[in-house]
């Protein structure tokens, strides 16, 4: 995020669906943020799958690719903590 002041920054006014503002903000008292930093950090991410058509717009498309990502930084890790692991038996 930009280190400009909270008044330099843009502003933009949204219309939201009924609703909206309450799902918006169970997520962010879910995930600990504003909701203004929760709407950023969803965009954000959602512009991290541009140049793949299928994906935006696409809700339940968009939520399977998350939870994909999520899976493969998780199985990542694992992977890290079993060669860490060969590493140290073979050292013995």
């Amino acid at each position: 995020m930009s280190e400009r002041k909270a008044q330099d920054q843009d502003k933009f006014i949204l219309r939201l669906p009924d609703g909206m503002r309450d799902r918006i903000k169970a997520a962010a008292d879910l995930s600990r943020r504003s909701m203004n930093a929760e709407i950023v950090a969803r965009l954000e991410e959602s512009f991290a799958y541009e140049g793949e058509p299928s994906i935006i717009g696409a809700g339940e498309e968009a939520k399977t690719i998350r939870i994909i990502s999520q899976l493969r930084k998780f199985l990542e890790s694992v992977e890290g903590d079993l060669n860490d692991a060969i590493r140290r038996r073979e050292g013995d």
